[in-house]
């Protein structure tokens, strides 16, 4: 990883989503790519991202476990996450905002 980029977090459990991530930011950002909800919270404790994608649909924990999680342990009160969901539901959009997600 390079020192002088910002490292960022993308919690996606479908490797072509994850793929087209890639593709845009890998350039100008360190990625650390997560399957699952767990390993999401685990590669955030090694790498502490400075920004956080997460999929709201994964499997072992969700991205609102993850995110309730991280608030509970006070990790992300400076990190931006964006939640992210192939769903088009106004009340993913509400809940998220609702648990501090950008």
């Amino acid at each position: 990883m390079q020192k002088d980029k910002l490292t960022i977090l993308i919690a996606e459990d479908n490797e072509s989503n994850y793929r087209l991530f890639q593709s845009i930011l890998k350039r100008e950002y360190n990625l650390v790519h997560a399957w699952d909800g767990k390993e999401a919270v685990n590669l955030y404790k090694l790498h502490t991202p400075q920004i956080i994608l997460m999929d709201i649909n994964m499997p072992v924990m969700d991205g609102f476990e993850v995110l309730a999680l991280m608030n509970r342990n006070h990790w992300i009160e400076d990190t931006p996450v964006i939640m992210i969901s192939s769903e088009d539901g106004a009340a993913y959009v509400r809940r998220a905002y609702e648990m501090g997600a950008s």
